[in-house]
């Protein structure tokens, strides 16, 4: 089982990329992209029973641009992954929560 894929949310115009997921250990990382910026970021997640499908997962930004940060948490079936977190910069922050689908 693995959660390495793209998941989009058209509603929000993001899209979750996540490049590796180590499943023995639980980490991984990828790109969050909303809102004309990409965040790199780092990804912590447990299946159920170590095996999944179900998974639950926090993402937050691994390598900063500015004053760009983005954090996250949720849960997939690893078809879809539900998101709540928020976006923020010196300008504001940005709420966000959604399905993303792969």
């Amino acid at each position: 089982m693995s959660l390495v894929g793209t998941y989009t949310n058209n509603e929000l115009g993001a899209t979750l990329s996540i490049t590796s997921a180590n499943v023995s250990d639980g980490t991984g990382g990828g790109t969050f992209s909303m809102g004309g910026i990409d965040y790199p970021i780092a990804l912590h997640f447990h299946f159920d029973n170590n095996v999944g499908p179900n998974a639950v997962l926090q993402i937050w930004t691994s390598n900063t641009y500015g004053w760009d940060y983005v954090g996250a948490a949720g849960s997939s079936d690893s078809a879809e992954i539900n998101l709540a977190g928020g976006a923020s910069s010196v300008s504001g922050t940005t709420p966000f929560s959604g399905v993303f689908s792969k």
